[in-house]
C-alpha cells in the first residue's frame, strides 16, 4: 500500500470510529505526540487513546480536502 493509501485508510478508520482498524494501521512501536508534546507510545496505549477521545468527541470527523 502507498503512503498515500496508508493515510487516507488511516482517515477512514478514524471517520467511522474504529479503533482496531486504526489499531491495525500502527507498529508496535507507533508514537503519537500531541500539540502540547505529549507522547503515547505504542499500539495498545494508542488504542486506549483512541478509545477515549472518542467517548470524548462522539462526532469527531476528518475531512480531506
Amino acid at each position: 500500500m502507498t503512503t498515500k493509501g496508508i493515510v487516507l485508510k488511516f482517515v477512514e478508520q478514524i471517520n467511522s470510529q474504529n479503533v482496531d482498524g486504526l489499531c491495525e494501521l500502527m507498529s508496535e512501536q507507533h508514537r503519537f505526540v500531541d500539540a502540547l508534546g505529549m507522547v503515547i507510545q505504542g499500539r495498545e496505549q494508542m488504542r486506549k487513546a483512541w478509545a477515549g477521545y472518542f467517548r470524548m468527541v462522539p462526532d469527531y470527523q476528518i475531512s480531506c480536502a
